[in-house]
């Protein structure tokens, strides 16, 4: 195996020993809740292969995990320490047998996916590499603590994925900054029309009570808010033009007056400001 090549400029028996520490990384979590389950005494054979294993005996320690294996059910567990011991040993072909084996028994065994990885990596197969990297990526958990490194991994062998990544993360970034615009003018528009709403309610009010100046004013602030609104629009159309009937009634009964009191050119004036100020047209509906 001393000739097994390996993208990266280190020579075997460095890769082995970052391969291992990587790997028993991997499977922290899973070794402690499949350890558990194990048959005691394959668990003593374990303990035993991991202590071999620990001290650079490679073949002792798989002989050991063989025992333990031989004790009970298929265990993905077992099965990843065997792999990384052939591995280590350079058998390359039973260690892929093994990893493979593992996600015939548990498909979600993340460690089988990172080691097969970086055993095509060391072969130089990149494409198997580059799929099983992106296997362990899609079923790790959102908060995966080495979801970077194996990103990494993945541009180290195909740099065009890099770009990729970026172009995917600068849309999905203008999308979501698009839809939280989106989400904000829609808030910013519902705020507007419930502030114009109370400005016409105040309207509505003053107009009933013949104010209609102040009833036009709160009417022109609605019309700020949410403008061309035509409800605002005819409301205050409404209270114009009730304004202007107002002051014909009041100037009528000034009129009136004065010709009671024989003020005949003061009434002719009067009458004559009545007429300019007579609305052309009706509002035909009244209604909101």
């Amino acid at each position: 195996m001393s000739g097994l090549y390996y993208p990266m400029t280190i020579n075997y028996q460095r890769f082995i020993v970052l391969l291992f520490l990587f790997s028993v990384f991997f499977v922290t979590f899973n070794s402690k809740i499949e350890a558990s389950v194990l048959d005691p005494q394959a668990d003593y054979y374990r303990t035993k292969g991991l202590e071999e294993q620990a001290k650079g005996r490679y073949q002792s320690a798989l002989n050991f995990y063989l025992k333990a294996v031989s004790m009970g059910p298929e265990s993905p567990l077992l099965y990843n320490d065997i792999g990384i011991a052939y591995e280590q040993l350079g058998y390359t072909d039973r260690a892929e047998q093994y990893y493979l084996r593992i996600l015939k028994v548990d498909p979600n065994y993340l460690a089988a996916y990172s080691n097969l990885a970086y055993l095509y990596a060391s072969q130089g197969q990149t494409d198997k590499a580059k799929q099983f990297f992106m296997e362990r990526l899609k079923r790790g958990p959102a908060d995966d603590p080495v979801k970077d490194k194996i990103r990494n991994e993945l541009y180290r062998l195909d740099p065009t994925l890099k770009a990729s990544a970026i172009a995917q993360e600068l849309e999905e970034t203008r999308v979501r900054l698009a839809h939280e615009a989106q989400k904000k003018a829609q808030a910013e528009f519902a705020l507007s029309v419930e502030r114009a709403e109370k400005h016409y309610k105040r309207g509505e009010n003053f107009r009933s009570a013949k104010k209609y100046k102040e009833a036009i004013s709160e009417f022109d602030k609605a019309l700020k808010v949410t403008p061309q609104n035509p409800k605002l629009v005819k409301a205050k159309e409404r209270a114009l033009y009730e304004e202007r009937i107002d002051e014909v009634k009041q100037r009528i009964g000034v009129a009136t007056e004065q010709l009671n009191t024989g003020e005949v050119n003061s009434a002719k004036k009067e009458i004559q400001q009545i007429l300019a100020i007579i609305p052309k047209e009706s509002i035909q509906n009244s209604g909101n």
